[in-house]
């Protein structure tokens, strides 16, 4: 969801698999079908009308069921609120990108993050649900600091964003940096076409990148 982030996402399993598994030849990647939903039910904020996001979710992985797919990603942060009911439908496993960027973070010994989101994610509480269970504190952005991002991520999605948006983006991290946070997760998709985390003041956690080396190394098990 989201053309560009989609490009972005198999262009970053390709990487992967170059870089962690000495991928050559096409028969080194693995096989992919990518479902690219333009989903009714978005506004800029995120989630306007769940059932029908929900509706078109599950039309998407029976699609990938019928192409004989072994398991589902979804390389949308904002979604994953859907993602119990989404399991429960589904006949072939979803890997979750929360999930998948919880245990990156355990792993590293993360405690407090900062997140860069979507609103709704932020409104629905995506990442706080999964991260409070594990005692991982969830840092966010005021009201204002909201809009900010919804306005760069608009700029991604139309194809406009610029050097201003990367520097706003930081200008976020500065400030989440004085609330002693220890590292930042890009939390949206779009995110990483604008700010991929480096040079970033704090540690960032693409959590695109994640998902993606998840995914292949889930598809050579």
């Amino acid at each position: 969801m989201g053309p560009e982030a989609s490009a972005l996402f198999y262009q970053m399993i390709i990487d992967v698999c170059r870089k962690k598994y000495n991928a050559i030849q096409d028969i080194d990647y693995p096989p992919i079908f990518i479902c690219s939903i333009p989903l009714y039910g978005f506004d800029e904020t995120g989630i306007i009308e769940e059932k029908l996001i929900l509706r078109q979710l599950l039309q998407g992985i029976r699609k990938l069921e019928q192409a004989k797919s072994d398991f589902v990603v979804i390389a949308c942060n904002t979604v994953h609120y859907f993602i119990e009911e989404l399991r429960k439908n589904a006949k072939i496993p979803i890997l979750s990108i929360v999930e998948e960027t919880l245990q990156k973070l355990k792993s590293e010994g993360v405690t407090k993050i900062g997140l860069l989101a979507s609103e709704s994610a932020y409104r629905l509480k995506t990442y706080n649900g999964v991260f409070d269970k594990h005692k991982i504190e969830v840092v966010i952005p005021s009201k204002t600091g909201q809009k900010v991002i919804t306005k760069v991520i608009l700029n991604v999605m139309a194809g406009n964003s610029s050097e201003k948006d990367k520097e706003i983006l930081l200008s976020l991290i500065d400030k989440m940096k004085n609330r002693h946070v220890e590292a930042i997760v890009l939390g949206c998709t779009e995110i990483p076409l604008v700010f991929d985390g480096k040079h970033s003041p704090l540690k960032a956690f693409n959590t695109l990148e994640i998902l993606a080396e998840s995914a292949v190394e889930r598809s050579r098990r």
